[in-house]
């Protein structure tokens, strides 16, 4: 017997698994990789998976968080929006509340421009007639 012989013979479970490898263990052999360094490449694929999704994880927490404050801005800028409003409405009220002060003080100021000149008036009919009793 040739020693290849003798050696399949004494273990006949590695010819067996040798004759039935898979279309996949084929090509992992081909390209020269055995059941370890597949398994190690398993591992290192699973851990760059593992990577890749957490860093997706991330990158949604951090959407998450960018869309939850620009509702907040949101909340924010509509309160402040009509904050101002009001004041803005107040402040037209004030201004023509202002503007009807305004016009009735001149109108009070000609009133006792008025008042005055018929009061100087007043003074000189007074004084005249006072002249023309006295002749």
């Amino acid at each position: 017997m040739a020693p290849e012989q003798i050696k399949e013979e004494a273990n006949p479970i590695s010819s067996v698994y040798a004759e039935s490898h898979t279309e996949e263990e084929t090509e992992w052999l081909s390209m020269g990789l055995s059941l370890g360094d597949a398994l190690r490449q398993i591992v290192a694929l699973t851990d760059e998976r593992d990577s890749a999704l957490a860093i997706c994880q991330e990158k949604d927490d951090v959407a998450t968080q960018a869309e939850s404050l620009l509702v907040e801005v949101q909340v924010r800028l509509e309160a402040e929006m009509n904050r101002r409003a009001e004041s803005d409405s107040k402040a037209r009220k004030l201004l023509e509340t202002m503007k009807a002060y305004e016009e009735r003080l001149e109108s009070y100021e000609k009133m006792e421009d008025e008042l005055e000149a018929a009061q100087a008036n007043l003074v000189t009919t007074v004084s005249e007639k006072s002249k023309l009793e006295w002749r």
